[in-house]
């Protein structure tokens, strides 16, 4: 579902489903390209959503597909802007371990978040 706001922004629901991933991602990659988005900030883009995206259907919303992933965005001349938000039952990122400690360096997740004290 497609909302039109202003030029260049726009907000779309989607269910918790993995395979909505990359209908977003094509769908962001073709407004981005319209407003003429380098391919290598796209390519950077296209990797923020996926991670985004896919902890909002798997951690946030527990892969309930009842429960949906809201994204806003607004496309600047000089950049993108996009928020998030699951229906899950939220977190403290104060709980969410250090991804710079030794012990997290090798893990292959838990790299999508550093909270202020951690940066």
């Amino acid at each position: 579902m497609r909302t039109a706001s202003q030029e260049g922004s726009f907000e779309l629901t989607i269910p918790s489903d993995p395979a909505e991933v990359q209908r977003i991602q094509d769908h962001i990659e073709g407004q981005l390209k319209q407003h003429q988005f380098e391919d290598r900030d796209i390519f950077s883009i296209r990797l923020a959503l996926e991670e985004a995206l896919v902890n909002a259907i798997k951690h946030g919303n527990q892969m309930d597909r009842s429960k949906k992933v809201h994204i806003q965005c607004a496309i600047k001349s000089d950049r993108f802007e996009v928020g998030i938000a699951d229906e899950g039952p939220g977190f403290d990122p104060e709980e969410v371990p250090d991804p710079l400690c030794e012990e997290n360096l090798e893990r292959p997740c838990g790299r999508g978040l550093f909270s202020s004290s951690t940066t």
